[in-house]
């Protein structure tokens, strides 16, 4: 009964997981550990051989016993090892799932049953199975930045509507999760367009709908590139789709309301403004100063005479007397 309850909890879970973390599983094993475990495995070969196989086939002639093994365990060591390609990164499968560890470039080892002559046959009939007796590394995964298109409207926290817009640019971290939705029906533009949606929505709630429109505005052209590093913490994709944004070059930032934008910019520039307005004050007052008795018309004449040489726009008597 206690063996029902737990198989049946224990299915319940399993059938709960996305498809993409029920493919993850096994025993997973780093390179030296593959590396010890290999060497394990083929000093089994003469105990095996001794204990099993000469008992099993007792009419093996005893001079040819310890070639067999040397051949066996020299076999089994071939069958255990291989290589990478350069600029490649391969996934670590334990039976048929992804162990979530992946190899780069180079040689390696990988611990396989011990029984070389049965994997050695599998191996030249090209059959699938011995992907499923131990470890094997599969899926070739190039070191090349994955780059994505994307856009976000959303209301700041001080409720003004813009829009984020970029390229954002991601680096493979682990290759199983990345291969368990590639490799598959969907293929690399469908996960390009998974990773673009999933992008904007994080854009908009954990960066537009957390920050006011001065600080993305500021962020935008500041040295530190807040927004960026806003948009870079926020698509951390590691888990969902086994990469990691690493750099996003350019984020725009766009006030979608023109008459918002105006606004901003004046209220932005409110002291830039009122000095400009005291530095218009100023001049003319001197003009008239510098002219006794000359009428404020001909003195604003005089003025945006010097202004249009300085290639300044001209002002009129409505703004001198609202200055």
């Amino acid at each position: 009964m206690l063996v029902f309850v737990l198989n049946y909890f224990c299915k319940k879970a399993r059938y709960a997981m996305a498809l993409r973390d029920r493919q993850i599983g096994g025993i997973p094993l780093s390179w030296w550990p593959a590396f010890f475990v290999t060497v394990i495995t083929t000093l089994m070969i003469p105990f095996i051989a001794e204990h099993f196989w000469f008992r099993i086939f007792p009419f093996i002639p005893d001079g040819i016993r310890p070639w067999i093994v040397y051949i066996g365990m020299t076999l089994h060591l071939g069958l255990c090892s291989d290589r990478v390609p350069q600029g490649k990164e391969r996934a670590q499968l334990f039976c048929g799932w992804y162990t979530g560890i992946s190899f780069p470039a180079g040689i390696y080892f990988l611990p396989k049953l011990p029984i070389p002559i049965i994997h050695f046959i599998l191996k030249i009939s090209r059959s699938d199975v011995i992907t499923y007796l131990g470890w094997c590394l599969e899926g070739d995964v190039s070191v090349a930045s994955i780059s994505v298109e994307a856009s976000a409207d959303g209301i700041t926290s001080d409720g003004v509507r813009v829009s984020l817009s970029g390229m954002f640019i991601f680096e493979i971290e682990n290759a199983a999760v990345y291969l368990s939705q590639v490799e598959g029906d969907g293929g690399k533009d469908y996960f390009q367009r998974a990773l673009a949606a999933e992008v904007s929505s994080r854009m908009k709630q954990k960066v537009i709908a957390q920050h006011t429109v001065r600080e993305l505005e500021q962020g935008e052209y500041d040295k530190q590139q807040t927004v960026n590093q806003w948009v870079t913490d926020a698509c951390n994709l590691l888990k969902d789709f086994g990469v990691r944004l690493t750099r996003s070059p350019i984020v725009k930032v766009d006030i979608k309301s023109k008459r918002i934008e105006r606004a901003f910019d004046t209220v932005s520039a409110e002291k830039i403004l009122l000095q400009s307005t005291v530095v218009i004050a100023r001049q003319f007052a001197l003009v008239m100063k510098e002219h006794p008795g000359i009428s404020e018309e001909l003195a604003l004449i005089l003025l945006n005479l010097d202004r249009a040489e300085e290639g300044l726009p001209q002002i009129t008597m409505a703004n001198i007397k609202m200055k």
